[in-house]
């Protein structure tokens, strides 16, 4: 359940294991939920479920020194983005993309060895819609809307 949200059900719901190993992992990829009814007699039926992902995303604030002529595009796309900028920082270079309900969709840890970034990403597995693409360089960070259509 995420935090400030109220259940739609009321009793008991017990996971069979922790949930904390679940903690920071990515939300992509295919994942087997198992539901079980102990009762003893037909009490009911499932009719519609849903699981909510939470994660919370920080928006960040510009730092312009750090990402002069930053670039993303093409956007709208479909299948890759280039993310290209000149930083007065060396630092390696970490791009997560959120979508709008801040689940994390993509994250990498690029090495740089220059003041230039620039990088393609292949987005072909993401579904369409509009994203928030947060570029984090030493301790400066940005984020970004991309479209995908």
């Amino acid at each position: 359940m995420c935090a400030g949200s109220t259940p739609v059900i009321t009793g008991t719901i017990k996971p069979s294991e922790g949930l904390l190993a679940f903690n920071s992992e990515s939300s992509m990829g295919n994942w087997t939920l198992t539901v079980s009814d102990h009762a003893a007699i037909d009490t009911g039926s499932i009719t519609n479920w849903s699981l909510e992902l939470c994660e919370s995303v920080e928006v960040a604030s510009v730092d312009n020194e750090s990402f002069k002529n930053l670039g993303i595009w093409p956007n709208p796309t479909s299948d890759r983005v280039n993310i290209s900028f000149v930083s007065t920082d060396i630092n390696d270079t970490q791009i997560t993309i959120y979508d709008l309900i801040g689940r994390k969709v993509f994250m990498k840890n690029y090495t740089t060895n220059s003041a230039l970034f620039n990088e393609q990403i292949e987005i072909d597995t993401l579904i369409s819609g509009t994203y928030l693409v947060n570029i984090s360089r030493g301790n400066a960070n940005t984020t970004k809307r991309l479209i995908i259509f």
